[in-house]
């Protein structure tokens, strides 16, 4: 019950903050809806995040890749493409797999008090990792790289 009535809070807060203000009914709910999205968004987020910050306290180097600049080349040509799957989407489907056990042994027992969040959580993360799985399949798809067979060449066979 406290997730519900924080989330509350910070539902009234970021209201506040909207500008323009969200006017009727179809704003309101317009806004709902794009509050709701950023939560789950957010929330998927947070393992990308977490396996950054566990990498930095570890020491480890990671490639900067700077983000493009829309210009002249399409999004799918650009060198920050990867044709392979990134290998941090196992370490996000592990998670997912452990969210959704945490929801099945909570509905199980009846103790249903993490659900709302564990639910955003495991729904951000399923939005999270698709997007990590699509992208470099459309872009491969769309580049047709020479050589490639089929897009299942990037799952990294």
């Amino acid at each position: 019950m406290p997730f519900l009535f924080s989330t509350g809070a910070l539902f009234l807060v970021f209201h506040a903050a909207q500008r323009p203000r969200p006017r009727g009914i179809a704003g309101n709910l317009r806004f709902l809806g794009m509050m709701l999205s950023f939560l789950v968004f957010t929330m998927g987020l947070s393992v990308h995040n977490g396996g950054a910050v566990i990498s930095g306290w570890l020491g480890r180097e990671s490639p900067f890749v700077r983000t493009p600049k829309t210009g002249g080349e399409r999004w799918t040509l650009t060198t920050y493409v990867k044709r392979r799957l990134d290998p941090k989407l196992f370490r996000d489907l592990l998670m997912l797999a452990w969210l959704v056990l945490g929801l099945a042994i909570g509905w199980r027992r009846g103790e249903f008090a993490l659900f709302p969040i564990q639910l955003m959580a495991s729904t951000g993360l399923v939005w999270v990792t698709s997007l990590s799985f699509a992208h470099p399949l459309r872009a491969a798809l769309r580049r047709g790289w020479r050589g490639t067979r089929s897009a299942r060449a990037i799952a990294g066979s």
